[in-house]
């Protein structure tokens, strides 16, 4: 099996195995071109300090979403909007990693 494979299989394995972005209800991506899409992500823990529950979204004005960007299309950019249980983010910065992973780094922008 390949490299590419075997991350693939880890990836698919976490996001599988948490429920989206931990939280209860579906993530929908929202390109900036229209349209919506659910998605599978996971949320890490905040870089910054905040008061937070591991694996949550609530009150954190700053998260990370772990996403397969090859699942995901049109690819998400600056600017675009994921809502988590009720809130709406902004995406802000976009990592992508050589294996088709991303994590989505989200600015809180209404709940």
């Amino acid at each position: 099996m390949s490299w590419e494979n075997l991350v693939e299989a880890l990836d698919n394995t976490v996001l599988n195995t948490f429920p989206a972005g931990g939280t209860a209800g579906a993530v929908t991506f929202l390109p900036q071109s229209g349209g919506s899409q659910t998605i599978a992500g996971v949320i890490a823990n905040p870089a910054m300090a905040e008061d937070y529950v591991p694996g949550s979204s609530a009150n954190v004005s700053v998260i990370r979403l772990f996403v397969r960007l090859v699942d995901i299309s049109p690819s998400p950019q600056k600017g675009d909007q994921v809502e988590i249980a009720s809130a709406t983010y902004d995406v802000a910065e976009v990592q992508v990693d050589a294996a088709g992973g991303a994590i989505l780094k989200l600015r809180k922008t209404s709940s």
